[in-house]
């Protein structure tokens, strides 16, 4: 049985319940970061090969939405 992840997925969510649920589901096959903030996970983003992120949208000083324009908007430029 091959053992190996297949990539980096970033969920932020600021209820932990539901950052659980997510790791609990994926975790065999992929590397699960997680952030209950946009700034944890901005964070995470600048210092790991993150594939994919996930984002609950009502979330305290930032919506999902604006941080994945923000973080858009930056790398984009870096690349």
């Amino acid at each position: 049985m091959n053992n190996k992840k297949l990539d980096n997925i970033l969920y932020i969510d600021d209820e932990e319940a539901n950052l659980l649920v997510f790791k609990t589901v994926f975790w065999q096959k992929y590397n699960i970061f997680e952030a209950t903030n946009t700034q944890q996970a901005y964070t995470i983003l600048k210092h790991n090969n993150i594939k994919v992120v996930i984002t609950d949208q009502r979330m305290p000083n930032e919506t999902g939405l604006s941080f994945i324009e923000r973080v858009h908007n930056e790398f984009n430029q870096i690349v």
